[in-house]
């Protein structure tokens, strides 16, 4: 009984050393620009055993459940195209390579809305900085509503 866990044991640690070094290989392969099934041959697996998923058009906040969410936390972390990441999400190694960046085209509605809303926040910034300043430099009360109305979002 004994023997059979010892043996069951170190089967599981050798595995889990050649599956951790056979994805360093294919990370590597990946990252120097080999196609998925030239990184896999090179680590010595055979493809019929390896899952391949393609996940296109994804975003951040994506609630898919094609991707857990460190997997896609990690590909935002992937900077320029055929860049390959390693991560170990419990037993299982899994391998991210960056093939594409989208394109995303925005109307002109919403492109307006984006601009408006950056444009506010750049003002509230702006007015926020200069109140804490007054507050810092003169320590006395301030009408705020004085101050604001020197400057409203919007305004050229």
């Amino acid at each position: 009984m004994v023997h059979e866990r010892l043996v069951d044991m170190w089967l599981m640690l050798e595995q889990r050393k050649f599956a951790a070094e056979a994805a360093k290989v294919i990370d590597e392969a990946l990252t120097e620009g080999a196609s998925w099934e030239d990184a896999i041959a090179k680590a010595g697996l055979k493809a019929s055993r390896i899952e391949v998923q393609t996940v296109t058009d994804m975003i951040r906040g994506d609630e898919s459940d094609s991707l857990s969410p460190s997997l896609r936390r990690a590909a935002f972390e992937l900077d320029t195209e055929g860049s390959a990441d390693r991560l170990r999400i419990g037993n299982a190694w899994n391998i991210l390579r960056l093939d594409g960046l989208g394109q995303v085209q925005l109307s002109e509605n919403l492109e307006e809305q984006v601009k408006g809303a950056v444009e506010n926040t750049i003002a509230f910034d702006l007015l926020s900085q200069y109140q804490r300043l007054l507050d810092q430099r003169y320590p006395a009360r301030v009408n705020y509503s004085v101050v604001n109305g020197f400057h409203t979002p919007g305004d050229s």
